[in-house]
């Protein structure tokens, strides 16, 4: 119940549902999705600070391997300032590894770059998350968002390597990966 209350956006159900005891990092049957990630999945910044403040466990992964953090990197949506939040939030906690991989390497840089969204990537590179130079299937992550034109996000990540975020690779598959 609690995961569908988090899903909804509905605060006020979570909190009663919390405080009669419900296991907040209780997983669902099908994806393995704990009520922080659906609300991470949401962008409820609401519902994800009272999930932390309960005591909501941001490193737990789903069946892929999500994380939190990487589910709210690399949802759609057009509102960027409540997803900016989440990361602020999730970030706050000590435990919560900016780098961690998914199961096929990616990073939550990597989801929310590769995706345009320019406000997350901006707060993931200012919190540490510099590393991009990695490449998934061949391809480095810089070259995929050359690929997708999302421009202020390849100066973004151009900006990170200056700074000593990594050494930029070239995509493999003929993509132009040159500035």
């Amino acid at each position: 119940l609690l995961a569908m209350a988090c899903v909804r956006g509905s605060v006020a159900a979570a909190r009663l549902l919390i405080e009669r005891g419900a296991n907040i990092d209780e997983r669902d049957g099908t994806n393995r999705l704990t009520p922080l990630m659906w609300a991470c999945h949401a962008g409820t910044t609401e519902m994800v600070a009272l999930l932390l403040e309960s005591g909501a466990d941001p490193t737990l992964r789903s069946e892929t391997s999500f994380t939190p953090l990487m589910m709210t990197c690399c949802t759609n949506a057009d509102d960027e300032d409540d997803f900016v939040a989440i990361i602020r939030l999730l970030l706050k906690d000590a435990r919560v590894q900016v780098d961690a991989r998914h199961h096929r390497g990616m990073t939550a840089l990597w989801f929310t770059a590769s995706a345009g969204f320019y406000e997350r990537t901006r707060v993931l590179l200012e919190e540490g998350m510099a590393d991009h130079s990695i490449a998934v299937d061949g391809v480095t992550l810089l070259a995929l968002v050359r690929y997708h034109k999302h421009q202020d996000c390849v100066r973004l990540l151009k900006v990170g390597d200056r700074q000593g975020g990594g050494v930029v690779h070239m995509a493999v598959f003929g993509w132009n990966a040159r500035a």
